[in-house]
């Protein structure tokens, strides 16, 4: 789920796309990252669906409507906010993958 929201919002040309799907199939921390994300998600949102449903039973029709919108930007607020601090962390992990200079590549040819 997390991968194509990435995907749909970072991989905005193709060069994009293909970069993202190569870090997909080359760095296992990378999917290990989006993974973990998107079992946090699911568990938040699934989190969400049981909170939801003694509002909808026990509660007057005006209270548990109202109280259902708030749950829903409290859990969003909350996943968003997991999902930055998150990235932060995994970010700081993981180094960066090696740029090469154009003349590197004409070099590396040659030899």
């Amino acid at each position: 789920m997390i991968f194509a929201v990435i995907r749909r919002t970072q991989g905005r040309t193709a060069r994009a796309r293909v970069e993202l799907d190569q870090r997909w199939d080359g760095e296992p921390a990378f999917r290990r990252t989006v993974t973990i994300m998107t079992c946090v998600w699911g568990i938040g949102l699934l989190a969400e669906a049981v909170l939801r449903l003694p509002m909808i039973y026990l509660l007057p029709v005006d209270v548990a409507t109202g109280l259902s919108g708030l749950l829903q930007i409290a859990t969003f607020v909350l996943l968003t906010f997991y999902t930055v601090i998150h990235r932060k962390l995994a970010t700081r992990r993981t180094p960066a993958p090696p740029t090469r200079s154009p003349g590197a590549a004409a070099t590396c040819g040659g030899q």
